[in-house]
């Protein structure tokens, strides 16, 4: 009987060798795409480097310890806490993980992760029963704490990954497997359509060359209908950059140029607001009828800031300098950005482009709080330069666009970047918009997707409303499901 357990022993101990082998040599050989992998994990993706070499060299090292009758006995205790430390990894994915990934290579692509789970329980039980083959007090001491320590590690990566992931991210993305269906679109009649709004099944595209004409679109059926907008003073302005927004059955306009604000309903002519002062302002976003926030700007600092237009009081109202940061350049590029307002949280939001910070203030522009994006990029990196025969400021050299589109809907912000993060493949760049989300409101980041072009069309604005993502580019507009959070 001793004879028989003693040939089993050596049987496994040579099919622990070839387990190790050949999962350290599937991973090799692909080890790229393994790194990739690891990285897309929601436990370990901070650590994906660290765990990806370490996973590979322990795997061989562990093997050939076991080839050799004097380093045996510790190489079981390795292979003990390895397969250990697998189980726990796999329970904890399986019970405690916002959602499953993809494989990592080995003999995990053949299995489902509730068969691996019980694959590796099992090996781990056998590994213990071998080191226990002969009993005493030391083995039985060594082989628990190697089971507690190689847990404890595992548990120990995972809470530090989830902090370093939500509030300190190294530009680490996370990817959620399959989180919208498969993009569509259709082909719009010109290049030059915006997102307008969206109400009651109906998305309202505005046109930039032909201020009053715009589109409906019906969903789901995506029949296409055209809106023309009537104005009294058409003819009277020099009309150059209206915008439309639509907030449930009222229409708003508003051109920059002019200061100019408008309101009506689709049907009827649309009447300019009566003020005694508009604000120099760049950017308009309504948070009601009658009130919106401005992108403002001030001559005597030569920057921008955030203000509150309230047309019903008339009146305007700002804290100077809420865009400044402290030991940041303060001027109009390196404060360049892009204004969202949340009606759900009743929040307003500026993203900036080139540093990786949003501002989050609430409807008074109080309370102002930072949403920190896991791009690396926190000071713009470029100079501003006074030409004096032209007497303007302008950048002495490209800029690093950080923030490229932005939108928000419930709880989240959803920012699209071109900027590739750690262990990602460049491949996918130039077939979708990358878009990572943020929830409001803990400044925390969640995850991030690949929205698909449709007919190879980069999109150049997007929008979330309900539960679709409906992006346009030139004259294609495309859309997809977004599952729910």
């Amino acid at each position: 009987m001793r004879n028989i357990l003693s040939i089993s022993r050596q049987v496994f101990i040579y099919f622990f060798i070839i387990l190790f082998v050949y999962a350290a040599v599937s991973k090799l050989t692909d080890f790229e795409n393994f790194q990739v992998q690891v990285a897309q994990s929601p436990l370990l993706s901070v650590f994906a480097t660290f765990i990806a070499y370490a996973t590979v060299i322990g795997e061989l090292v562990i093997a050939l310890m076991l080839c050799f009758k004097k380093s045996r006995l510790l190489g079981l205790y390795l292979f003990l806490g390895m397969m250990t430390a697998f189980t726990v990894y796999i329970y904890l994915i399986l019970n405690y993980s916002p959602f499953v990934p993809c494989s990592c290579g080995g003999i995990l692509e053949k299995m489902g992760w509730t068969e691996h789970l019980w694959f590796n329980a099992i090996i781990s039980t056998v590994a213990a029963g071998i080191i226990l083959y002969n009993i005493n007090k030391s083995n039985i001491l060594y082989t628990i704490g190697t089971i507690v320590a190689s847990s404890a590690v595992v548990v120990l990566l995972f809470m530090t990954s989830e902090h370093i992931m939500k509030r300190e991210n190294p530009f680490v993305r996370r990817f959620m497997p399959h989180p919208i269906t498969e993009v569509k679109g259709i082909e719009l009649p010109y290049n030059s359509y915006y997102i307008a709004g969206y109400n009651k099944g109906k998305l309202y595209l505005g046109n930039f060359t032909a201020p009053l004409h715009g589109l409906i679109i019906n969903y789901p059926q995506l029949l296409t209908d055209t809106l023309e907008l009537k104005m009294d003073d058409i003819h009277t302005y020099d009309f150059s950059a209206i915008k439309w927004h639509i907030l449930t059955d009222t229409v708003l306009l508003n051109d920059y140029t002019l200061g100019a604000f408008y309101r009506g309903n689709q049907k009827d002519r649309l009447h300019r607001e009566q003020t005694r002062y508009v604000p120099e302002y760049s950017l308009a976003v309504p948070m009601s009828q009658t009130r919106y926030a401005l992108r403002t700007f001030n001559s005597k600092k030569n920057n921008v800031q955030l203000s509150i237009f309230d047309i019903a009081k008339d009146s305007v109202w700002s804290t100077d300098g809420n865009l400044d940061e402290d030991h940041q350049p303060k001027d109009l590029f390196s404060n360049d950005g892009m204004l969202l307002y949340n009606s759900e949280l009743e929040k307003i939001l500026y993203v900036f482009y080139y540093k990786n910070k949003t501002y989050v203030f609430d409807r008074n522009l109080e309370n102002k709080q930072v949403l920190k994006s896991i791009d690396t990029v926190s000071t713009p990196n470029f100079k501003v330069e006074y030409l004096v025969k032209q007497q303007q400021l302008k950048m002495s050299e490209k800029a690093l666009k950080v923030h490229k589109m932005a939108a928000t809907s419930g709880a989240y912000l959803y920012i699209a970047s071109d900027r590739i993060g750690k262990n990602e493949s460049a491949a996918n760049y130039s077939t979708s918009t990358i878009i990572d989300v943020y929830r409001i409101t803990d400044q925390t980041y969640q995850y991030s997707f690949y929205f698909y072009h449709y007919n190879n069309t980069p999109i150049t604005q997007f929008q979330i409303y309900d539960d679709y993502i409906i992006g346009i580019g030139k004259n294609i507009l495309s859309y997809g499901r977004l599952k729910k959070h």
